[in-house]
Formats: structure tokens, C-alpha cells, sequence
């Protein structure tokens, strides 16, 4: 139902065919850009940065080793967790 574009790339020709397959296009607030494995606390460090209340953070499950991602994700949780912040699956009914 959901549909993230490549590199976050919109435009109407997307927006339409999106709404025509009957998928909502969902972006990201907080781009961690983990993909060029920067090191974990760099990973860590740009998710915290600037987040709040509705913040969508993009991260990576492929494209390569994912090491730095998932140890980055733990220490990402436990800090949102002890900041007070909550976590849900993001809706596209």
C-alpha cells in the first residue's frame, strides 16, 4: 500500500500512477544516509539530530553488509526509548 520512491524522487507522473495503483507515497524526515556505511555513531548521530514528534527516519536493509545499520538501530531505539519517544508501524490506509 505504501510506496517510497527512489532517492525520494516525486513528481506528478508519480503522484498519479502512485494513486492510480492505489499506494500513498510515504517519505522520510531523517536520512541517515546509511547506505555509505559512514561508521556507527555517524549513522547514530544523524538520526538523533534533528528528530521529533512524526520524525520518519530512512534506513537500509540491503544494498550490502548492514552492520553499521543494525548496531547503529540499538542504540537509536534505546535513546528515542529513554528520550520519552514512541514507535509504531507507519499506516498507508
Amino acid at each position: 500500500m505504501c510506496l517510497r520512491p527512489p532517492d525520494g524522487s516525486t513528481n506528478k507522473q508519480v503522484t498519479r500512477r502512485a494513486a492510480a495503483l492505489g499506494k500513498k507515497i510515504r517519505l522520510w524526515t531523517i536520512d541517515t544516509r546509511d547506505w555509505s556505511r559512514p561508521g556507527t555513531s555517524t549513522i547514530v548521530r544523524r538520526a538523533l539530530a534533528n528528530v521529533h514528534n512524526g520524525s520518519v527516519i530512512l534506513m537500509h536493509d540491503g544494498g550490502g553488509n548492514r552492520s553499521q545499520t543494525v548496531a547503529a538501530l540499538l542504540t537509536i531505539l534505546r535513546t528515542l526509548k529513554a528520550r520519552g519517544f514512541g514507535f509504531t508501524t507507519m499506516s498507508c490506509t
